[in-house]
C-alpha cells in the first residue's frame, strides 16, 4: 500500500532551509553537541555511581575483621584502598555532572569551547538566534 506524497507521517526536509542558509544553524550544533555530550557524560556519572555500593559493601567488609596484628595490617590496607575507591567514585562523578550541567545549558563558554573563539564571535554578530 503506497502512502500519498501529503501524508503527515512524511517529513519535507527543504521547508527548513533557505537556498543560501545551511541546513543547521551555529546555535543549533551547540546546542545538539551540547545535548550529545550531556547525555555521555550522565551515562559515565550514572556508572560511576553503580559501581560505590560494591565499593562500600567490601570497605564494610574489609573494615570489620581485624584478628592479630599481621591481620590488622592487611585489613587496614584494603580498607584504605577500597575508601578511596569510594571516594574516587564520587568525585568521579561530581565532576561528570558538572560536565553534564555545562553542556546542557549550552552557553556561550560551551560555545566558546564546541566552536572556538572566531565561530562564537561570528554568530552572535550575526543577527538572529544567540548563544546562552
Amino acid at each position: 500500500m503506497q502512502m500519498p506524497h501529503n501524508s503527515a507521517w512524511l517529513c519535507d526536509y527543504t521547508v527548513c532551509m533557505k537556498s543560501t542558509d545551511s541546513p543547521l544553524s551555529a546555535v543549533q550544533a551547540v546546542t545538539l553537541a551540547g545535548r550529545v555530550l550531556c547525555v555521555f557524560f550522565l551515562f559515565w556519572a550514572i556508572f560511576n555511581l553503580t559501581e560505590v555500593p560494591g565499593y562500600v559493601m567490601t570497605l564494610i567488609r574489609y573494615g570489620t575483621h581485624a584478628e592479630g596484628p599481621a591481620a590488622l595490617e592487611y585489613y587496614r590496607y584494603w580498607t584504605r584502598r577500597y575508601a578511596l575507591y569510594v571516594l574516587w567514585a564520587l568525585l568521579r562523578a561530581a565532576i561528570q555532572l558538572w560536565f553534564a550541567g555545562f553542556f546542557y545549558r549550552c552557553g556561550p563558554k560551551a560555545a566558546r569551547f564546541l566552536l572556538g573563539e572566531d565561530a562564537v564571535e561570528a554568530t552572535e554578530s550575526s543577527p538572529g538566534e544567540t548563544l546562552g
